[in-house]
């Protein structure tokens, strides 16, 4: 069921202000039997905000815009929901997050989704611990990214 915009203005929408990655990406998701499961925001939306989630044999991925900004979560079946970029850190052992962090129309930047995707969630549902390496890998990026997050004592 879709709340919100119906899957056809979702993916209008998604069509004519996303990135041509992001449309690439998603255009990938349908053929491969992903289905519109859900949308919140849109065009009436503040700052054009969206969320499509998208369905798959148990698999969830979030397409989310967010002031003008598109990023990717997903949830492969059993397993907790994560961001892209935390989980591409994760499967590259990304230690270090410091220097520039230039604002990017799609995050994370210079990633294909549509190559990203399938990696991420072979990733995930082959690594042993994957939750809880991903968990630590997103505090860890949180902490060094946003310093004011980290806990006292550290």
């Amino acid at each position: 069921m879709v709340a919100g915009l119906s899957a056809e203005q979702a993916l209008e929408y998604i069509r004519t202000t996303a990135p041509d990655d992001v449309i690439d990406a998603i255009t990938w998701l349908i053929e491969e039997g992903w289905r519109l499961d859900r949308t919140t925001g849109g065009p009436t939306e503040s700052f054009g905000n969206l969320q499509a989630e998208f369905e798959h044999l148990g698999n969830r991925i979030w397409v989310i815009r967010d002031r003008n900004q598109w990023m990717l979560n997903l949830r492969p079946h059993g397993h907790r929901q994560f961001d892209l970029d935390v989980v591409l850190d994760a499967m590259a052992g990304r230690a270090d997050w410091s220097g520039p962090h230039a604002v990017r129309e799609q995050l994370p930047p210079d990633v294909s989704w549509q190559e990203a995707i399938p990696r991420a969630i072979g990733w995930i549902e082959s690594t042993e611990d994957a939750d809880a390496i991903l968990t630590d890998t997103r505090r860890r990026r949180r902490q060094s990214l946003f310093p004011s997050t980290r806990e006292v004592g550290q």
